[in-house]
């Protein structure tokens, strides 16, 4: 049996708790009726690469936490129990850890390592999630289902503290200007908290994670890839850096792009390349019948998910 609480109906709960007043059977079958077309945009978008998700949209955000949320906690576990022990057994050997999750969103990824953690990095007692999102406000709520629902279960004797920072990865030039100088006078003073904010996460992290972001900014091939290699080298030396998203030829084209622009330019080497065949999943939790019956029903967009596909890659920064 399994000892894992069902995560469905953990953030079923939660999400019932936050939008339900009323807390009748009939409210939470009409809130998940609701959100029935926004499931169907978040899985026709996916569709294609580039996806376009409006995430900037509550009701999106609340499809996908409980569409894809339970999913995508296994993938960074799974990427780390593959990769060389001795480079995490360096990484992170310290009792306290941080770590930079870059376009994180609710931050699903953050379970991922920290049950990571639970189950292979016993010493490790506190870790610091930074959450680097452009739209990290609207995924508050998101965050703190993260960080005080889910994360207790998964590394019940951590402490998990999760710093969100408004940043558009898109536009690293910032970030990189300012790394090794202060932001003249001029610049307005919300660029400079962030910036500021987001240099400090880069300059104190040693493990960097960028998952299920990458698709959305795919119309702009060239750009990503420059965007990706030029963070990969603001990261301090040592650092590992592993990238997800999902199972389709474009992802592991541009991982391979990535993989053979650091090793060309001597960035840093290769930890775990993209494979030829997609890794596959299967889902760790039973079905919950509520969201069977009036979310999952079935009909196109509507299915419920078994398994998760993708592709990833890691890297050590030289």
């Amino acid at each position: 049996m399994n000892t894992i609480p069902n995560l469905f109906e953990l953030i079923f709960d939660e999400l019932n708790h936050l939008n339900n007043d009323e807390g009748t059977e009939r409210a939470k079958q009409i809130m998940l009726n609701s959100l029935r077309p926004n499931l169907k945009e978040i899985r026709q978008a996916y569709k294609s690469s580039p996806s376009n998700v409006d995430y900037s949209s509550r009701f999106n955000r609340a499809a996908y936490l409980l569409a894809y949320y339970p999913h995508h906690i296994q993938i960074i576990r799974n990427i780390l129990e593959k990769l060389p022990t001795n480079y995490l057994t360096e990484a992170f050997s310290n009792e306290v850890l941080k770590a930079c999750f870059i376009g994180a969103g609710p931050s699903p990824e953050v379970i991922g390592w920290t049950w990571y953690l639970n189950q292979h990095m016993r010493h490790v007692k506190f870790a610091k999630a930074y959450l680097l999102d452009k739209y990290v406000d609207g995924w508050r709520g998101g965050q703190e289902i993260t960080r005080y629902r889910v994360a207790p279960v998964y590394w019940p004797e951590g402490h998990l503290t999760l710093i969100p920072i408004e940043f558009d990865f898109t536009e690293f030039e910032l970030l990189k200007t300012y790394m090794h100088e202060d932001p003249p006078s001029t610049t307005r003073p919300d660029d400079v908290y962030y910036v500021l904010r987001a240099k400090r996460a880069f300059q104190c992290s040693n493990f960097f994670v960028m998952q299920n972001c990458l698709n959305d900014q795919l119309n702009n091939r060239n750009q990503l890839l420059r965007c990706v290699v030029e963070l990969f080298q603001l990261m301090p030396s040592g650092s590992i850096f592993v990238l997800a998203d999902l199972g389709r030829k474009e992802i592991r084209d541009f991982l391979k792009s990535v993989e053979n622009t650091i090793l060309q330019n001597s960035l840093g080497d290769v930890l775990s390349s993209p494979q030829n065949n997609v890794e596959k999943l299967d889902c760790a939790f039973d079905s919950f019948p509520i969201l069977t019956d009036e979310l999952f029903s079935g009909e196109n967009g509507l299915w419920e998910r078994k398994a998760t596909y993708y592709y990833s890659a890691a890297f050590i920064r030289s």
